[in-house]
């Protein structure tokens, strides 16, 4: 339903007192269309697995209840995924990993889930496979968010002392040299030639009259 059009006639019969409280009306209901949209765009943006960590992931997360609280069946329906959604990423992780990856599994699912939910109270004809398939994420990205996690337990592990930093130990002049790794040649320096010099001569005797 056309709720502008609506307002509209509304108005026109009302007065000029019922234009303003429908006026008001209208915009309460764009701005919390617009929060709605701009929830359901940062979490299409940041669910690839290596941004779902990010400030902006969890802050919409955190917003949805407020968003879509004063809405009808599809915000209800949008509320119900995200509680669900919620318990699994609080659900503690066990030192199982099969437990851990049907955990991970779980989670994946349930976001499809709610970006599903999502998509259909803002008009986003999405549906499950697509929102799973479509996701974009460069291999850099996730090299370095896995190389960023290594050092990251590598630095917890050793400064609380569940790790520590192996030594090796030599007697005096013991110390292996660096050797060049096989087949690489070191290049001779280059030959250097000797200075060419001339001697110096004094410059010829001007005239008297010069």
């Amino acid at each position: 339903m056309d709720w502008s059009a609506v307002a509209i006639v509304i108005a026109t019969f009302g007065g000029p007192v019922a234009a303003v409280q429908i006026q008001k009306y209208l915009e309460r209901h764009q701005e919390r269309r617009r929060l709605k949209d701009a929830t359901f765009r940062t979490l299409m943006s940041t669910r690839a697995f290596g941004n779902r960590t990010s400030p902006e992931h969890v802050q919409a997360l955190n917003g949805i209840e407020l968003t879509f609280s004063h809405g009808g069946g599809k915000d209800r329906a949008v509320l119900e995924a995200w509680n669900a959604y919620r318990d699994l990423l609080n659900t503690p992780e066990s030192t199982d990993t099969s437990i851990n990856q049907r955990l991970y599994e779980r989670r994946d699912d349930a976001l499809w889930d709610l970006l599903y939910r999502m998509g259909q109270a803002v008009d986003y004809p999405f549906d499950r496979t697509y929102l799973k398939n479509s996701c974009y994420t460069p291999v850099a990205h996730g090299n370095i968010w896995r190389d960023q996690e290594i050092i990251r337990t590598g630095f917890a592990a050793l400064l609380s002392g569940r790790a520590a930093l192996p030594v090796i130990s030599f007697a005096p002049g013991e110390i292996p040299l660096p050797q060049a790794p096989p087949g690489l040649v070191p290049a001779a320096p280059p030959a250097q030639t000797p200075a060419r010099t001339q001697p110096l001569q004094a410059p010829p005797a001007h005239g008297q009259g010069d």
